[in-house]
C-alpha cells in the first residue's frame, strides 16, 4: 500500500488543530498545508527507506523455503527526508494556501524539522515482524511492520515545543500549535505503520537475509 496520502491526513489535521483552538479563516488552509507536507515527507521517507540484512531465517536444504524467524530493523540513520528538503515543500504548501506574513517561513521550518525528527524516531522504534515467507532463498510475501515503541505525540510534543521556540513561533497560540503539530504527525505514523509493507524479493542464506530490504 502507499504511504498515507494528504485526503486521509487532511481530517486528522481539521480535528488536531480545532481540538487545539486553533480557528479561523486559515485554518482549514493550514490543516490542508500540514496534512500535504506531511504526506510528501512520509513518501520521500518510504521511497528511501531500507531493512537491515541479517534477519534471523530458517530456510534449510534442499527446498530452501521457510520463513524469517525474528524481527528485523530498519537501517539507521534514515537517508530522509531532511529538514532542508522538507522546508520548500512546506513553505510551497503554506503560499498555496494563501497563509504569508512574517512567521510563515518560521512555520514552514518548525513543520520541516518536526517531520525529519519524527522520521527519525519511526526508523528507530520499528522492527519488521517475524514469520516472512521464504521460497528459494527469496522472501516471497510482503512484511508487516511493528512498533517498539510507539511514536505518540507524548513522545513528539517536546520536539516540536522546542523547534517552535527555536523557529521564533512565540504567540500565545504557538503551543497549542505545537502540540496539534504532534498530533497530526504521530496519527501520520501510526497509519504509515498499517500500510506500509516489506517488499517480497529479499535475498536469503538458509539461516539469515544476506541483502537489504525495502519498503512499499
Amino acid at each position: 500500500m502507499p504511504s498515507p496520502t494528504t485526503d486521509q491526513l487532511e481530517g486528522f489535521a481539521r480535528s488536531a488543530l480545532d481540538s487545539a483552538g486553533i480557528r479561523g479563516a486559515y485554518d482549514k488552509k493550514l490543516a490542508l498545508a500540514l496534512a500535504e507536507t506531511t504526506a510528501q515527507a512520509l513518501a520521500i521517507f518510504l521511497d528511501k527507506a531500507e531493512v537491515e540484512l541479517g534477519i534471523p531465517a530458517s530456510a534449510p536444504p534442499p527446498g530452501n523455503s521457510g520463513s524469517t524467524t525474528g524481527p528485523g530493523p530498519l537501517v539507521l540513520p534514515p537517508t530522509g527526508p531532511t529538514a532542508v528538503q522538507l522546508e520548500a515543500l512546506a513553505q510551497a504548501n503554506l503560499d498555496a494556501g494563501g497563509i504569508a506574513g512574517e512567521n510563515a517561513p518560521n512555520l514552514a521550518k518548525t513543520i520541516a524539522a518536526s517531520l525529519e525528527q519524527a522520521v527519525a524516531l519511526f526508523t528507530a522504534q520499528v522492527l519488521v515482524d517475524t514469520g516472512i515467507a521464504i521460497v528459494g532463498l527469496l522472501t516471497s510475501s510482503p512484511g508487516p511492520l511493528i512498533w517498539i515503541r510507539k511514536v505518540d505525540q507524548d513522545q513528539l510534543q517536546p520536539l516540536v515545543d522546542e523547534l517552535t521556540i527555536e523557529n521564533g513561533l512565540l504567540g500565545t497560540s504557538a503551543p497549542a500549535l505545537a502540540g496539534a503539530i504532534a498530533k497530526i504527525i504521530a496519527e501520520a505514523l501510526a497509519l504509515l505503520l498499517t500500510q506500509a509493507k516489506v517488499a517480497p524479493g529479499i535475498p536469503c542464506s538458509p539461516g539469515a537475509t544476506t541483502g537489504p530490504g525495502k519498503l512499499m
